[in-house]
């Protein structure tokens, strides 16, 4: 929990704009901040990401340990794989990933814009560790080659998240 404070029963108010050093670029996904555990006392963290299809990277099918995960689609379209099941998630659909349960999404419309809940606040930690400052609001170059999976790996294992395996074909 590397400079997060713990949660507090306090939040404090706070407002955020893309820019404004909130947003970065990661794996071919623009990500902007609108809320980390700093601004909440620890109790959540939201992130607008959005990405496009062949040219964000698809994340693999993983555990958090820490937080409760949900995401709210803005615009276009994902598909959850959670343990077993799989979902469709449209715009203005809401779905929880919970703690301890095995799941992946991939983009099923050719872009989306979704809100990430997590509860409590961390694992935008994992992404601000794995990602550059975003140079503009657009999506970043696409990646070129794999990731550096050791530091992938290694990251997420700082923040609680184990890697089930690669990501999907």
């Amino acid at each position: 929990m590397s400079g997060m404070k713990p949660a507090t029963t306090e939040l404090i108010p706070h407002r955020a704009s893309p820019g404004e050093e909130r947003s970065a670029w990661y794996s071919g996904w623009l990500l902007t901040f609108l809320a980390t555990g700093e601004d909440t006392g620890g109790h959540y963290s939201l992130t607008e990401v959005t990405g496009r299809r062949n040219h964000s990277v698809v994340p693999p099918m993983h555990v958090h340990t820490r937080e409760e995960e949900c995401f709210y689609v803005i615009e276009g379209a994902i598909t959850c794989y959670v343990d077993d099941q799989v979902f469709q998630v449209a715009a203005g659909d809401f779905i929880v990933l919970p703690r301890g349960v095995p799941h992946r999404y991939e983009l099923s419309s050719e872009e989306a814009r979704l809100l990430n809940l997590c509860v409590p606040a961390g694992f935008e930690n994992f992404y601000r560790t794995l990602s550059e400052p975003a140079l503009d609001l657009t999506l970043p170059p696409a990646p070129e080659g794999p990731p550096d999976v050791p530091r992938l790996l290694a990251t997420a294992a700082d923040h609680g998240i184990d890697i089930l395996g690669p990501p999907p074909a």
